[in-house]
C-alpha cells in the first residue's frame, strides 16, 4: 500500500517536471539570445547539460543507458540548457535524452551546433572541448586567454545556478 502511494507521488512529480519544462519551452526562443546586446557578437550563450533523476526499478546496473554519473548510476534524463550570457535568460532547452547514452557534446553536436550562426560560439565547460575553438569556448582549450578565465568562470556559475533551480 505504502509503495503504491510512493509510486503515485513520484509519477505526479515527474509530470510536474514535464509540465514545467513545457511551460518554459513555450516561452523560450533561441533568437532571444541576440536581443540583450552582448558585448561580443560571436559569444552570446553559455550551454551545459543537466540530469534530472527519474524513478528506477531495482538497484543501479552497469550498462543502463539512463545511468547518470551525477546520481551514482541511478536513472536520469539529460537536458541541454543554454543561457543568454548578458541577460541571464534561458534561451534553449533540448531533450530529454538517456543520461548514460548521450554525453553533453553529443547532444550539442546533434542540434545546437547547427543552430549557431556561422561565427558564433558558446561558453561551456571542458565536456565540450571537442568542439573548441570553432563552436565552443571552454577553459581547457589552447586558444583560451588566461585573462578571461575569471569572467568565464562567472558565466559557467550562472549556468550551474539555473541548472540547480530547474532541479528544485
Amino acid at each position: 500500500m505504502f509503495q503504491l502511494l510512493v509510486d503515485r507521488i513520484i509519477h505526479s512529480i515527474n509530470w510536474l517536471i514535464v509540465y514545467f519544462m513545457l511551460y518554459l519551452y513555450l516561452q523560450i526562443l533561441f533568437e532571444n539570445r541576440k536581443k540583450s546586446g552582448s558585448l561580443n557578437d560571436c559569444l552570446l550563450v553559455s550551454v551545459d547539460g543537466t540530469d534530472l533523476c527519474i524513478p528506477q526499478q531495482g538497484p543501479a546496473r552497469k550498462g543502463n543507458p539512463f545511468s547518470s554519473h551525477k546520481y551514482k548510476g541511478k536513472s536520469a534524463l539529460r537536458y541541454e540548457l543554454a543561457v543568454d550570457i548578458k541577460a541571464g535568460y534561458l534561451v534553449w532547452i533540448n531533450g530529454p535524452f538517456p543520461a548514460g547514452a548521450y554525453p553533453d557534446i553529443t547532444i550539442f553536436r546533434s542540434c545546437l551546433a547547427e543552430e549557431l550562426d556561422e561565427d558564433e560560439r558558446v561558453e561551456a565547460d571542458d565536456g565540450y572541448i571537442g568542439e573548441a575553438p570553432h563552436k565552443v569556448k571552454c577553459p581547457g582549450s589552447v586558444s583560451n586567454p588566461k585573462e578571461k578565465e575569471h569572467m568565464q568562470a562567472c558565466t559557467r556559475m550562472r549556468q550551474e545556478t539555473i541548472n540547480m533551480r530547474i532541479k528544485q
